[in-house]
């Protein structure tokens, strides 16, 4: 579980990653997305979703090797609910903020 969760929070910094360069490169009005405020909040909400994951990812990893079994149950149970929360803030955000790209008329 630890390391799924680790692997997670690399898709999500990944995620994150991509979505802010998109908003340095998309022009919109004849400006960068990445310059409107109510973006740069959207993108700040995934940096911290991915914060609180990679900590208590790394709670987990160290919690793995524990002796305690229901301490370390414990562990990787907050680690499988802050991963999935924040996956889902991540996930939605990034295809918010990519808009339509890929998407074409019939």
């Amino acid at each position: 579980i630890a390391a799924l969760a680790a692997e997670s929070v690399g898709v999500m910094s990944a995620m994150h990653e991509l979505t802010v360069d998109y908003l340095k490169v998309r022009k919109q009005f004849g400006v960068a997305i990445g310059a409107f405020q109510v973006l740069q909040h959207k993108a700040v909400d995934m940096f911290v979703a991915i914060e609180q994951a990679r900590s208590i990812t790394l709670y987990a990893t160290m919690m793995a090797a524990s002796d305690d079994a229901a301490a370390r149950a414990q562990a990787m149970h907050a680690a499988k609910a802050e991963i999935g929360r924040g996956g889902r803030v991540c996930g939605e955000n990034a295809i918010q903020l990519h808009g339509g790209v890929g998407m074409t008329m019939e």
